[in-house]
């Protein structure tokens, strides 16, 4: 007996897509998993009609009346499973996975039933590959491995997968589509309304690692994967457990500092897939609610990894807090407002996977579309099988991009993991201004000081002035009237009077020696009155020694021009994303007023 349900919202986004595009294989998923031993398609076959029995989302296909989709659950009969032995060819594996390649990339009708394909693969002697595919329409990434994890189990209860029966939960699609019409009238969904639209107040900046225009999704993304080495996951570990987190918080962490070293942005939004399940009831259903919300970010070279950590942590806390408000409402209800940007900025997916669960992990031939640019971290809580994989939309990166972006990360990744006290301002020689040129981003001029950065001007924090030896020929300073000895002698009497502490040498680090935001602030305010020059928020963090910091106050002297200074609010947002609310008010109201009293808030 049939019975006609209506979609769910994120199904419906689906079912557009495809209906533009019939021909299309963009929402095609595709994954394999290595088998133990030499399995028999019946085997398979007995374990997948199982798992499909107990999952409802897959018993559906998909019509239309009077311009409404409705999801049709009347599939019934054996799942049948093709063989294909690859284990003649010169190459097997690279044969089994043009063959599934060239699967996956099949469109599917889906108004018939299945919308689903399975195959054994034979590569060798003992060795088997378990394909599969979905649509995204009926499973989300999330499900396709609770289906994997639940095959597999039953593969392993050797002879019990005819005879094992309601062990799996309730998993009837109803209980998705009720909790979401509860969800609707709800007050928790007019709260997270009212979270979402107050958090894309001003609009959210454009976050990207490449100037290319917007291109069509990719079902085959360029894919480059970062190997940990034992001390990396060690320092990584020894990261979460002295910060108390897990690791994909410390993931987020590092995807937003790479984003601010790269272009010089302070204000960064990431995208984050989330379940949108919050109710014990739902969480172990099979079906598609894969949500894309916002993670917005402040980050300046004054912070750390131990300071960013707890900053993420609690951003992802109100995240997942709010995680059932659809995204695409709130893209609709921003573009409603005129924004034209591209939502919301690289996607960072965190997927945890259960203890010892690593043998049985699928791998992705394609996850869903990649609109651009994507950060994917999956492995155990314990961090040793953690897996990093970056992939990039083609029609925008080059592998040579995507190679360079691959490196970079994985160097600060290991940097920022060995000295999670170092400031992200002393990182910078990891994302050099050279690289960010063959990536397509605008490159700075020297000591360029760029206002607040919505992430499409050049780099800031990670374009350091030259080095001594670039100044060689001062004093003189070709035509400036200031010379590096002047400019040494009155730096060092500024921060030795306001941190009140003799004898600081040119290379001591400000925030070493007890520096803090505010006082940072008195600094640039005492040096742009003592040398008539222009010094960003952003300039300090990046180089804050005397002898760094002399750097950008001789450039500046050189060009002589005042003109730009602008009022206190041109640096301020830099440094306001790393202090409270309280301490906010209180350099809002210093800067405004002119004053320059040592501050006793540390940041």
């Amino acid at each position: 007996m049939s019975h006609a349900f209506p979609l769910l919202a994120s199904q419906r986004e689906v079912w557009l897509g495809q209906q533009i595009d019939p021909t299309s294989s963009v929402y095609n998923l595709g994954l394999y998993v290595a088998l133990p031993g030499d399995l028999s398609r019946s085997s398979l076959e007995a374990a997948l009609n199982r798992a499909l029995a107990e999952t409802d989302a897959l018993h559906a296909r998909f019509v239309e009346e009077s311009g409404t989709p409705f999801q049709v659950l009347d599939g019934s009969g054996d799942w049948s499973v093709s063989e294909v032995d690859t284990s003649g060819a010169a190459d097997p594996e690279a044969e089994a996975l043009a063959w599934m390649r060239a699967e996956v990339a099949t469109p599917i009708d889906l108004s018939t039933f299945p919308t689903f394909a399975s195959a054994l693969i034979r590569i060798g002697a003992d060795r088997t590959w378990w394909y599969q595919r979905f649509h995204h329409i009926t499973l989300d990434a999330a499900g396709c491995m609770g289906f994997v994890a639940r095959v597999m189990e039953l593969l392993g209860r050797s002879g019990e997968t005819g005879t094992v029966a309601g062990d799996n939960g309730d998993s009837s699609i109803r209980l998705l589509l009720e909790a979401e019409e509860e969800y609707k009238d709800s007050a928790d969904f007019r709260a997270d309304e009212s979270y979402w639209k107050a958090n894309a107040r001003g609009r959210y900046p454009r976050t990207a690692l490449g100037a290319a225009p917007p291109a069509p999704p990719a079902q085959f993304p360029q894919r480059r994967s970062v190997e940990l080495s034992s001390e990396v996951r060690a320092a990584l570990i020894d990261v979460c457990d002295k910060a108390a987190v897990l690791w994909p918080a410390v993931a987020f962490a590092t995807v937003a500092a790479y984003l601010h070293l790269y272009d010089g942005a302070t204000d960064i939004t990431l995208s984050v897939p989330v379940r949108a399940r919050t109710s014990p009831r739902t969480n172990t259903v099979p079906g598609m609610t894969v949500n894309i919300l916002p993670l917005r970010l402040r980050v300046h070279g004054g912070m750390t990894l131990n300071t960013l950590i707890p900053r993420v942590t609690a951003e992802l806390d109100h995240l997942l807090l709010h995680q059932r408000y659809r995204g695409e409402d709130l893209r609709r209800h921003i573009r409603g407002q005129g924004s034209d940007t591209r939502l919301f900025g690289p996607t960072v997916n965190a997927v945890t996977t259960d203890a010892g669960a690593e043998h049985s992990m699928p791998t992705f031939l394609c996850g869903g579309p990649v609109e651009e640019f994507q950060f994917q971290f999956m492995g155990g809580l314990d961090c040793q099988q953690l897996g990093i994989d970056l992939l990039a939309n083609p029609a925008i990166y080059s592998p040579e991009a995507l190679a360079t972006h691959a490196d970079q990360f994985c160097s600060l990744l290991e940097q920022l993991t060995r000295q999670p006290d170092r400031r992200l301002g002393q990182a910078t020689d990891l994302v050099p201004v050279t690289s960010q040129q063959d990536l397509g981003c605008p490159a700075p001029s020297r000591n360029e000081d760029s206002k607040e950065s919505t992430g499409t001007t050049g780099a800031a924090e990670s374009s350091l002035p030259p080095g001594d030896s670039d100044y060689s020929e001062s004093p003189g300073m070709r035509g400036s009237s200031l010379s590096r000895e002047v400019a040494m002698e009155g730096l060092t009497e500024i921060w030795q009077r306001i941190l009140e502490i003799d004898g600081i040498k040119p290379d001591e680090h400000f925030f070493d020696l007890g520096g803090h935001s505010l006082l940072a602030m008195d600094v640039i305010a005492a040096v742009e009155d003592e040398f008539q020059v222009k010094v960003s928020v952003r300039q300090f963090f990046a180089c804050p020694t005397v002898r760094e910091l002399a750097n950008i106050v001789l450039d500046s002297a050189e060009q002589g021009d005042m003109s730009d200074m602008g009022g206190p609010d041109d640096s301020i947002l830099d440094v306001v994303a790393d202090l409270s609310d309280a301490e906010a008010a209180t350099l809002l109201n210093r800067l405004r007023t002119g004053g320059s009293t040592p501050g006793e808030v540390d940041a």
